[in-house]
């Protein structure tokens, strides 16, 4: 399975490649559910804040209130090319601040054209996926049932 984009908002998306054995192609696939994620997909979404605030050239404490709303994935060989969206509502202009930061990669191109996504973002965004990959496989949040004492 290969993820190629994951929204998070007040439903999930995840869409998705998979190899079609019979066809001997990728079927191209969409979950999208109103059902809660485990609590690591919201929170890694969350870790990406900071990441963003330095792709976008940001000061650091922007971070703060900032919502990623969506991780695109593209692939290129044995490379990831990355773009990460979402919002932060701004207090005194009373609007909201949309944002994508550039496309990155996960690994520099022998050109050096690309720039790198710094390798500890590279994990979030891989327990990002990893994340999307088990919701998709139906391992989600698990209610709390209200139990008499």
């Amino acid at each position: 399975m290969n993820i190629s984009s994951i929204q998070v908002k007040d439903e999930i998306s995840i869409a998705y490649t998979d190899p079609n054995q019979q066809a001997g192609k990728e079927d191209r696939l969409k979950v999208v559910s109103a059902e809660e994620p485990r609590p690591e997909l919201r929170a890694n979404m969350d870790a990406l804040a900071p990441y963003v605030c330095e792709m976008l050239e940001l000061e650091e404490d922007y971070a703060d209130g900032m919502t990623i709303q969506r991780v695109a994935i593209e692939r290129k060989g044995s490379r990831k090319i990355y773009k990460i969206s979402g919002y932060k509502e701004l207090t005194k202009s009373k609007t909201t601040f949309r944002f994508t930061t550039p496309p990155r990669a996960d690994i520099v191109d022998e050109g050096g054209k690309d720039f790198a996504i710094p390798k500890d973002c590279i994990v979030v965004l891989q327990t990002v996926e990893n994340e999307a990959e088990r919701y998709v496989k139906g391992d989600r949040s698990q209610s709390q049932l209200p139990l008499d004492d």
